[in-house]
């Protein structure tokens, strides 16, 4: 029993600690690269303006959607002394 707990710690650890970090910086990336395509690329193309805000406003759902789930589930181990 205890080497499954252990192995499901280092589990949510690596979870915590790698996986997530990473996904949230795609998302951030994907954010500046909206930003950029608005104003730099699309400063005179309305279709490259459009493609833009559509890159900012999903990376924006996106980031609100994994910051709302690594929250519950943080909440979900705290209450239940997994964590």
């Amino acid at each position: 029993m205890t080497d499954f707990a252990t192995a499901v710690n280092s589990l949510i650890s690596f979870a915590n600690l790698v996986i997530v970090p990473l996904i949230i910086a795609i998302a951030f990336l994907a954010f500046i690269w909206g930003v950029f395509q608005y104003f730099f690329l699309g400063a005179t193309d309305t279709e490259k303006q459009a493609q833009g805000r559509s890159f900012v406003l999903w990376s924006i759902i996106a980031l609100a959607v994994i910051f709302s789930v690594w929250g519950l589930v943080n909440v979900f181990l705290q209450t239940f002394g997994l964590a």
